[in-house]
């Protein structure tokens, strides 16, 4: 007498031809994810539920910035951030500006201490007899020369410092003559807006 369940084999008598998984076992014929229910019923993924459910894989972000997105620079992100060390050239330019700024400097200072002979020069150009310094005006020069050896000072320590730091410095001399010129022109218009017999002229026009 045969029995109905001798009649035809179940589903779990027939050997399973996968070949077994390293970890865990596989999953009954017909389980269905819960994170797939949810997507089935809502249509829409959250992206906890993305981020948790084995059949949407979520690939790391990667920064452009960063090699194979574990967080190294990579070299093209660390040369676009490093600086360009100066060259040879631009080394020995900025040394020979700064020698050119220390005799531009000495110069600045001899045409402050000219100052008397320029003017007395412009005197006799225009009639005015002779240049008596006024009060005040020793002050103007010597204000001036002070002003000259403190930039020229100031131009040299920022030039050595850029160049320690492997930096460009040839703009910094560049700079410092540009103001020094500056200053000559401020000490030269202080003293022709001081003396009172040069302002009498240029007002009156009467020597």
């Amino acid at each position: 007498m045969t029995h109905p369940d001798d009649a035809q084999p179940t589903e779990s008598s027939t050997p399973d031809q996968r070949p077994r998984p390293q970890y865990g076992e596989y999953a009954p014929p017909g389980w269905v994810s819960p994170h797939q229910e949810a997507l089935d019923r809502s249509g829409n993924l959250s992206e906890s539920d993305a981020a948790a459910s084995p059949s949407v894989p979520v690939s790391p972000v990667s920064d452009p910035g960063t090699a194979s997105g574990r967080g190294m620079p990579s070299e093209e992100g660390l040369s676009a951030d490093r600086p360009r060390r100066p060259g040879l050239v631009s080394v020995a330019t900025s040394i020979l500006l700064l020698v050119f700024s220390v005799i531009g400097a000495q110069s600045a200072v001899m045409a402050l201490g000219d100052m008397s002979a320029a003017f007395q020069t412009a005197y006799d150009q225009y009639g005015l007899g002779e240049f008596t310094p006024f009060d005040g005006f020793n002050g103007i020069i010597e204000g001036g020369r002070i002003a000259q050896f403190v930039l020229w000072a100031v131009v040299a320590a920022v030039t050595i410092l850029l160049l320690m730091r492997k930096r460009h410095a040839w703009y910094i001399p560049l700079i410092g003559g540009v103001l020094s010129m500056v200053l000559i022109v401020v000490a030269i218009l202080q003293v022709m807006t001081t003396d009172p017999t040069l302002t009498d002229y240029l007002t009156n026009g009467i020597p």
